[in-house]
């Protein structure tokens, strides 16, 4: 069942509008757990529960390694610095529909039944959209965004945009990279993949990656060059004998959402799907579910309002590298 709220209380005893409180409180419900089920959203951002009007997501650098020591040698001790923090706020999202008195007393089902349908499809909408604005926009090394006059961070918690070739280690200092400007090739995959493997912490040590998914937005020539390289035992244009070695290794996500934010540029990313579960990378921060209710208002229809409060944003850069972006630095 999604996380949704739905009270129709106030008009159980409206002698019209009472008996239509639990079949459109059915559809929204309805409605919403078909959406859910498609959301690749959901499948790409960590869902965090939130407690304030605001979350601080941060991380402490790696402990030192274990260190051999003489018979009854002391024991090393090795300290934890903290990192960067990222703030990310939570919003509140409304909308409304409503069902008029003619509708009801005209017992107009066909109109009755798609005014909850069309309203939780623009909520799930809202959803999907909204977050791939995040992830397209972070691909093109933006800022900040707004929607309605409302800001949304597009910064990682060392304060560069998520995906950019100026990140730095908080110890070593040491350049990180996550944008790269190569478009998508075997080669290109290869020496991505091999960059993401040898990604290090805050002091230098190895994390360990190891990207399985491939995102992508809906287009045709990207999809057909990242199927053919991942989906192909043999090396793509190569003789029988060459080996591709990325075959089997991929889950490819097409994301049509993001189209609308990325213009012309055709980025691709890769992403450590079980570092990026793990670690606050890519956030969907829910303060408050879908919270719908039912009145009766002055003019006679019967409206129902949704209200939710979730925020979304960036904090670990690493786990994900994007490509075929200009403002990424060269493979």
């Amino acid at each position: 069942m999604p996380g949704i709220i739905i009270s129709e209380s106030s008009n159980r005893n409206d002698p019209l509008f009472g008996k239509w409180q639990a079949p459109i409180a059915s559809y929204l419900r309805k409605e919403a757990e078909g959406f859910e089920q498609m959301s690749i959203a959901k499948k790409l951002f960590r869902q965090r529960k939130s407690t304030h009007w605001a979350e601080s997501y941060g991380n402490m650098t790696a402990m030192g390694n274990f260190k051999p020591v003489m018979e009854s040698g002391d024991y090393p001790v090795t300290d934890f610095e903290h990192g960067k923090m990222k703030v990310i706020p939570n919003r509140t999202w409304k909308n409304s529909f409503a069902i008029s008195w003619e509708m009801i007393m005209d017992n107009n089902l066909i109109s009755i039944q798609s005014r909850p349908q069309e309203f939780m499809a623009a909520w799930g909408r809202t959803q999907e959209e909204f977050f791939a604005e995040l992830l397209a926009r972070g691909w093109l090394g933006e800022e900040v965004f707004s929607i309605e006059g409302i800001e949304f961070d597009l910064r990682a918690a060392d304060e560069v945009p998520v995906f950019s070739a100026t990140h730095k280690a908080t110890i070593t200092g040491e350049l990180q990279p996550n944008a790269f400007s190569d478009g998508f090739s075997l080669t290109a995959l290869n020496q991505m993949s091999t960059a993401m493997q040898n990604t290090k912490g805050d002091r230098g040590e190895l994390l360990a990656m190891w990207p399985d998914t491939i995102v992508i937005g809906n287009d045709e020539d990207l999809k057909n060059e990242v199927i053919s390289v991942i989906g192909s035992e043999k090396k793509p244009g190569g003789s029988q004998n060459d080996i591709n070695p990325q075959y089997g290794n991929w889950n490819l996500i097409i994301w049509p959402y993001l189209n609308k934010y990325l213009g012309n540029e055709k980025p691709w990313m890769l992403m450590d799907s079980k570092y990026v579960e793990t670690h606050d990378c890519m956030i969907w921060q829910e303060r408050h579910p879908l919270d719908i209710t039912s009145e009766i208002q002055g003019n006679d229809a019967n409206v129902w309002k949704g209200k939710a409060r979730f925020g979304g944003g960036f904090s670990n850069h690493r786990g994900m590298m994007v490509g075929g972006v200009s403002h990424g630095a060269s493979l």
